[in-house]
């Protein structure tokens, strides 16, 4: 998995700095994997981590989930269609985001509406954890496009 997230890097470097200015880095651990990013880059006046590094690190994370879903990323565009944030609790350390990996059904529905349609949409829950508590929660539809020829 670890190839595919050397790519989505490299396109993100080239395509979207954010990801780079905020230092996020991806951490895989028995298969599960996650984005992580350090307080310092992202905090805010308080010392706390600033709302819009949370939102950019979770929606980062509901786009790198939709992408690895695709079977041939690099040919389709990610969009978010809509997205809503729940702000738990301050984060005072590290960042860390995880996406709730959607069923079965729900893959095999987006892939096929994808493929018929050349666009498609899917709801991803994000969680950001700090210090072993969720600090916040992004729920959104990430929407796939295929690349025009």
């Amino acid at each position: 998995m670890s190839a595919r997230f050397d790519t989505l890097f490299a396109l993100w470097s080239e395509q979207i700095p954010l990801a780079k200015a905020m230092e996020i880095r991806f951490e895989e651990t028995s298969g599960d994997w996650s984005l992580q990013a350090p307080l310092e880059p992202n905090r805010n006046h308080m010392g706390t981590a600033f709302g819009g590094a949370i939102a950019s690190l979770a929606t980062l994370t509901g786009w790198a989930q939709t992408w690895m879903l695709l079977p041939n990323p690099e040919a389709t565009h990610i969009v978010v269609g809509k997205s809503t944030i729940q702000y738990r609790r301050p984060a005072r350390g590290e960042l860390i985001g995880t996406a709730q990996a959607p069923s079965d059904d729900t893959v095999s529905d987006f892939l096929a509406s994808l493929d018929a349609r050349g666009k498609a949409g899917i709801h991803i829950v994000v969680q950001i954890h700090s210090d072993g508590v969720e600090a916040a929660r992004l729920k959104a539809k990430f929407v796939a496009i295929q690349k025009s020829a």
